[in-house]
């Protein structure tokens, strides 16, 4: 389903409900009981990123704050505890598509229906090899058996390399600046996919690399886009998405990701920035999200049918959970923040690669109404009220 994206900024002062923060010393302790995770650390020990080579080499959650500060990331301790299921993270690399008659989430032989979907079992595979590491970064390897909804099958190597980035690196890599009084955390994770069997045919299916971000829904949360305004309309899946939760205005697209209704959207390359954002007022918690981008090339496609032939790909998504009835599904609020690395031809031993940049910066309103500014030329405590009626 499409929606046209034209709906004007309403404002008004309504309170948003609080969410509580979750503790980064809280959640490492817990993680510790069932995994032996990886803690990169800056001199300071002030930023922290935990990874867990048990959980395929992803981010688990990080601090801005040492060990006192809130924990960024959405974690799902059932599954951590169980060593099975989605356990979460805000920074994992999964492989597209997931959507089209190519997709590696639909069993071949059977209808590309929600009740027929499922995770690869190779997406789900534990332990992946620790190559090197050091204190801010590591480097994670997996081979990764694949095959999609053809009945095509891909043997690939999965390399992960995360840094920690300093104050100086993000500083540079954003091209902003900022108070020393801002907290902050941020590394990049750098994502290499190579072909290690015949020539991918695009008749056939093409894979390539998806980074998914899991963060904490809150009723003040919301998503910001940057676009080229000229271009068309977003894609919407799931449930239908209305001017109470998805506006666009001028250069920016905003979604409201409060993990309380289930939906989603996609950013076309050729009308998508190299950037996402995250807000939540309560948190005092303005995310970042840097990727790399080819708007000349074709990317993977979300939509939940056999024919695509006329849809084009996103190289964004963002992701909300929940109940149609906007209600939270399982007791659990999250949502994701997605970006993917183009769909190429790849002969045997070439590779496509993707870079995630994810960047928490924790302070006043002033002072990330001043980020925002140098970023999408806004402040972003404008939009806490993008939604209010």
């Amino acid at each position: 389903m499409r929606i046209t994206l034209s709906v004007l900024i309403i404002l008004s002062c309504l309170p948003a409900k609080v969410l509580a923060q979750s503790n980064f010393a809280d959640d490492l302790n817990f993680i510790r009981q069932f995994d032996e995770p990886i803690v990169l650390k800056s001199k300071d020990q002030q930023s922290q990123i935990v990874l867990s080579a048990q959980h395929q080499g992803r981010v688990l959650t990080s601090t801005s704050n040492g060990t006192s500060g809130q924990s960024n990331a959405w974690l799902n301790r059932t599954a951590i505890k169980n060593k099975q299921g989605n356990v979460g993270g805000e920074d994992r690399t999964w492989i597209a598509p997931i959507g089209s008659k190519y997709s590696l989430f639909y069993p071949a032989g059977k209808a590309i229906k929600n009740e027929n979907w499922r995770v690869p079992p190779a997406l789900q595979a534990r332990d992946y090899l620790v190559i090197n590491l050091d204190d801010t970064s590591a480097h994670f390897q997996k081979k990764l058996n694949l095959v999609n909804h053809q009945n095509t099958q891909f043997s690939a190597l999965l390399d992960r390399k995360i840094n920690l980035l300093n104050t100086q690196e993000i500083s540079q890599s954003l091209g902003i600046q900022f108070p020393k009084t801002v907290k902050q955390v941020g590394y990049t994770s750098f994502n290499k996919l190579t072909n290690l069997a015949e020539d991918w045919d695009p008749n056939t299916g093409l894979i390539t690399i998806w980074s998914l971000a899991m963060l904490q829904g809150s009723d003040d949360n919301i998503s910001i886009f940057p676009i080229e305004p000229e271009q068309a309309p977003a894609q919407s899946y799931l449930y239908p998405l209305y001017a109470d939760r998805l506006i666009s205005k001028d250069h920016l697209v905003f979604y409201k990701t409060d993990g309380k209704y289930r939906s989603k959207i996609g950013i076309p390359a050729n009308m998508s920035k190299n950037l996402m954002f995250s807000y939540a007022p309560s948190l005092n918690r303005l995310t970042v999200i840097k990727f790399s981008l080819d708007k000349k090339q074709l990317y993977p496609l979300s939509l939940e049918q056999a024919d695509t032939s006329l849809a084009k790909g996103d190289v964004t998504n963002a992701y909300n959970h929940g109940n149609m009835d906007g209600s939270l599904l399982n007791e659990s609020a999250f949502f994701e923040l997605e970006s993917a690395a183009p769909m190429l031809s790849l002969k045997t031993n070439e590779s496509v690669t993707h870079t995630q940049q994810v960047v928490h910066f924790i302070g006043t309103t002033q002072e990330l109404d001043l980020i925002s500014q140098q970023l999408i030329g806004i402040n972003v405590s404008d939009t806490k009220s993008v939604f209010d009626k």
